[in-house]
């Protein structure tokens, strides 16, 4: 198998072909071919239609368009004047006026003009005629034949590439773009079509927006979100709906004209969109064939759009009247414009247009230039005269050709240098730029920087389409393919041992691949390398090796390399490929510093980390290596430390020490978990876990002593903190309830849980009265003595103490922990609550302080309540909150001095259990319904 360097690149990927993708350009494209159809017997109805010298927009305004000798024009008649009658027949705003024309009773008519402005009318007498052939062919045939090229290329492309976006989304452009043209005429004419028309104009422009997000490559938001690229057409449906509804409005016949400016708006900022995204993609795409395609398209805009510009817009803005416009010079360039588009989808090379299209964008630029200037003067000197001179005025024509004599040469190079620089990269000289290579070279060790720097030399002067560099790599033995961001994964690898890389070095000369001279035993890696897109190789080659080669795509221009070309890259391929080899010694030398050096910082990270203390001396006891916990531990900087003796570090000389040194000297093995306490200035006491081990080098002699000290100061105290917790803790709960929420720190978040309890509600009864005559010092021991037998009666029954509240205590049972009895347990701490207060008054508590006995009111509920910690992160209690809670506080306020009050519900849990007495029902607050209550008198003998 041969390749020769003419090979194609192959073709952009294809998207699955399915009819609904095709559906909307069809129909587009079908409307256009119906229009040219119809366009044609509209337009010699016209052109047979007597002419009065003007035509018509709709509403029958008066168009901008002028012709040569028109008697309406010469009359006076301009835009926006009205058409309202013809021979004193009013005319409505859809009325057909060839008819009124035709059956006009003689050779000259009366029309009736209105201003838009004043609402005056008007009349002018004119002569009916015949529309010149020269008027007919610029207004129809030259747009007509415009179309049906548009429609034409669109079809073309359309069949070529109808599975790509750019294809279907070309095929809509040109489609609408041939609407919009065969229709012009009618639109100022006859207008039938023109709602057609109208419908055109924005989607041409909308559609080339469209094209621009998807070709030469789609941006990035739409390849990820396809279907958002059809959000452009959004404000071209609202621009055809406004304008259809306002093209015949009974009350502003000029209402259609703001729509329309409206639609030649968005077609002004969608050519613009497109030119700039094309822009953008020549400055910042990394795809040769993509910058490529961004130049052919902008260069075929530029000649399209230059005369238009330069014609007609630039005038009208600079000139004190409209230029007029000539269709019959605008209309043909367009056709470059599509052409452009067509060839860059169609093909990804340049061809040999490059250098007429540079001349003739430079001729655009000067043109322009020119114009500029000429309008420019003809505005400062009517400035200076304090009047407006004529266009023809013989001053301005001699300084206009006076400025374009002496300003000609530096336009032409500038025009030309900017040419030069946007869109080409100029004449390379070869001798130039390899000493400048050479120089930036000696400057250069990275590896990285060397393959850049000759790739970037590569593209600026000979401009392939694609460049790899193949290198050999010593770690897999294999040439691996780079470009200028790095190794290309995936790419074909070849190895050292291989024909092709044999064949290399033996010539050392570049070779197009399939070079005859290669042999057949190199075909099949040449056919790799072709199907790369690659068409020659140039070997870097030093007496030592072959390092790698250059592998090059074909030109942009589509020209295979000359002899001289293919000897500037055999002069780059030797300056490269010593650097390559001495960046490559450098990227093996930094390897094994950066290895030496890793290693190195990993054993002092390492050390450094730990994150016990860690003092290392040698034979005579004197230190080598202190850790930054050591330093932290002891309050010493290692720099102060070393060369001390160990003795020297260790504050308060800890007993025991010395003894384990001398033991780990004698017998050669570690001694380890000694605790003492070392006296740290500045930072008090701290107690140290030590141990010692012999150090030994790579001949496992003993030359030195590792002494480790693990601080356990902040340990000991946590655990003295957790005890003294136990012990706060044991007085509120219950001691196994105490050990359960200490080892389980779940139950510690602010969170609750709904589950059934039994709440007890506790109050000293006449207490309050007591207070209003008692010392305070005796009356809060004596609260503090009631308190405790109650706290004491709940404790013993495993019950949880909530809180007290002044002079009541409230508990809760069956939580945290279960207790399947705990209605059952909260009656025996009440019964033990009377109990030990009968007990405590018997052994003299009333005589002790004088005062009267003071008797306990009880109530118990039982219901379910949400119970868990209350508060927030550094301040909680364990407490439960309900409906429960509040009815056993509501019925301990209407215990009795001695009385135990039980709810129904808890009555019925512990029946068989205790003796109860029923009580009247009675209402608490907060509740509409009355509560029945029970009295506990005493526990049933079987459960004393």
């Amino acid at each position: 198998m041969k390749f020769s360097p003419s090979n194609a690149l192959p073709a952009a990927p294809e998207l699955p072909d399915h009819p609904s993708r095709q559906l909307v350009p069809l129909l587009v494209w079908l409307v256009a071919l119906v229009t040219l159809i119809i366009a044609p017997v509209e337009a010699f109805k016209w052109y047979r239609t007597p002419f009065v010298g003007a035509l018509f927009e709709p509403n029958h305004v008066v168009s901008l368009i002028d012709g040569n000798n028109w008697a309406a024009k010469a009359a006076g008649v301009d835009w926006p004047d009205r058409l309202i009658a013809v021979n004193g027949t009013p005319l409505a705003a859809e009325a057909d006026l060839a008819p009124l024309l035709s059956g006009a009773p003689g050779p000259q008519v009366d029309l009736t003009f209105e201003h838009r402005y004043s609402l005056t009318t008007f009349v002018v007498h004119v002569p009916l005629g015949r529309v010149s052939f020269y008027d007919f062919t610029s207004l129809f045939l030259v747009p007509y034949a415009v179309s049906i090229i548009f429609l034409g290329l669109g079809t073309w492309v359309y069949g070529a590439r109808r599975r790509m976006r750019a294809g279907r989304g070309y095929l809509f452009f040109c489609s609408a773009l041939a609407g919009a043209s065969a229709a012009f005429l009618d639109m100022n004419a006859n207008h039938s079509l023109v709602r057609l028309w109208i419908a055109a104009l924005p989607a041409t422009g909308v559609a080339l927006a469209h094209l621009a997000l998807v070709f030469p490559d789609e941006v990035t938001w739409v390849r990820r979100w396809t279907n958002l690229r059809y959000l452009v057409w959004l404000p071209c449906l609202g621009a055809i709906a406004l304008a259809e509804w306002q093209l015949y409005n009974p009350a502003d016949p000029w209402a259609y004209i703001g729509t329309w400016l409206d639609n030649y708006l968005l077609v002004s900022v969608a050519v613009v969109f497109f030119f700039g995204l094309l822009a953008w993609r020549m400055r910042a795409s990394r795809s040769a064939a993509v910058r490529q395609q961004c130049r052919v398209i902008l260069f075929g805009g530029v000649l399209a759009f230059a005369p238009i510009f330069v014609l007609y817009f630039l005038p009208t803005l600079l000139g004190p009247e409209p230029a007029r416009f000539l269709p019959l010079i605008y209309f043909p360039g367009l056709v470059v414009f599509p052409l452009s588009v067509a060839y860059a989808i169609i093909r990804y090379r340049v061809p040999e247009l490059d250098q007429f299209l540079q001349r003739q964008v430079a001729y655009g630029l000067m043109t322009a230039a020119a114009v500029i200037i000429y309008f420019g003067l003809l505005a400062v000197l009517s400035a200076v005269a304090g009047q407006r001179l004529a266009a023809n005025d013989p001053l301005l024509v001699a300084l206009a050709l006076f400025a374009m004599v002496t300003l000609f040469n530096p336009l032409r190079s500038g025009a030309q240098g900017l040419i030069d620089r946007l869109f080409y990269r100029g004449q390379a000289d070869y001798r130039r730029v390899l000493q400048a290579f050479s120089g930036d070279l000696t400057t250069s060790i990275e590896l990285g920087g060397v393959l850049q720097r000759l790739l970037s030399v590569l593209d600026e002067t000979l401009s392939p389409e694609r460049a790899l560099i193949y290198l050999y790599d010593e770690d897999t033995a294999l040439y691996r393919a780079h470009d200028a961001r790095g190794l290309v994964a995936g790419a074909q690898t070849f190895d050292r041992a291989g024909a092709l890389a044999g064949r290399l070095s033996e010539m050392g000369r570049p070779v197009y691949i399939g070079d005859p001279s290669i042999g057949q035993a190199a075909e099949g890696e040449w056919a790799v390398m072709a199907a790369e897109g690659l068409v020659a190789l140039a070997p870097l080659k030093t007496e030592a090796q072959l390092s790698g080669w250059l592998a090059l795509g074909p030109k942009r221009s589509g020209e295979p390399y000359s002899s001289d070309e293919l000897e500037y890259v055999a002069a780059l391929a030797a300056q490269s490929a010593l650097a390559v080899e001495n960046a490559r010694l450098f990227v093996n030398l930094r390897r094994n510093y950066l290895a030496t050096v890793e290693m190195k910082n990993l054993l002092d990270d390492t050390f450094a980390s730990i994150a016990s203390g860690v003092i290392a001396t040698d034979q005579d006891g004197r230190v080598t290596h202190f850790n930054r916990a050591a330093e932290q531990l002891l309050g010493l900087s290692a720099a102060s430390a070393a060369g001390q003796p160990y003795q020297a570090c260790l504050p308060g000389k800890p007993a025991g020490l010395d003894e384990m040194v001398a033991q780990v000297r004698q017998q050669g093995r570690t001694i380890a978990g000694r605790e003492m306490v070392l006296d740290v200035p500045g930072r008090g006491q701290r107690v140290v876990l030590a141990s010692v081990s012999p150090l030994r080098d790579a001949r496992q002699v003993v030359n030195g002593l590792t002494i480790v000290l693990d601080d356990l100061t902040e340990q000991r105290r946590v655990e003295a903190d957790r005890e003294r917790i136990r012990q706060t803790f044991g007085r509120v709960v219950a001691p196994r309830v105490r050990d359960r929420l200490l080892s389980e720190p779940a139950p510690l978040h602010l969170d609750g849980i709904r589950q059934e309890i039994t709440t007890l509600f506790a109050d000293v009864r006449g207490f309050t009265t007591l207070s209003e005559h008692m010392p305070p010092e005796d009356l809060f021991a004596l609260l503090n003595d009631h308190l405790t037998l109650a706290a004491q009666a709940v404790l013993a029954q495993e019950g949880t103490i909530d809180k007290f509240l002044g002079d009541a205590i409230m508990a809760v049972f069956n939580a945290p922990d279960a207790q399947p009895d705990h209605t059952l347990r909260a009656v025996k701490a009440a019964l033990d609550m009377q109990a030990r207060l009968a007990t405590f008054h018997h052994a003299g508590g009333r005589d002790s302080r004088g005062q009267p006995d003071l008797h306990l009111g009880v109530a118990i509920t039982v219901g379910e309540a949400v119970v868990g910690n209350v508060g927030t992160p550094e301040l909680f209690n364990y407490t439960a909150i309900g409906d429960v809670v509040n009815l056993a506080k509501r019925l301990q306020e209407r215990a009795a001095p001695g009385q135990i009050l039980l709810s129904e519900q808890a009555y019925l849990r512990v029946q068989t259990l205790v003796r109860c007495r029923p009580l009247e029902p009675v209402q608490v607050k907060g509740r509409a319904a009355f509560e029945q209550v029970y009295e506990v008198l005493h526990l049933v003998e079987d459960h004393t």
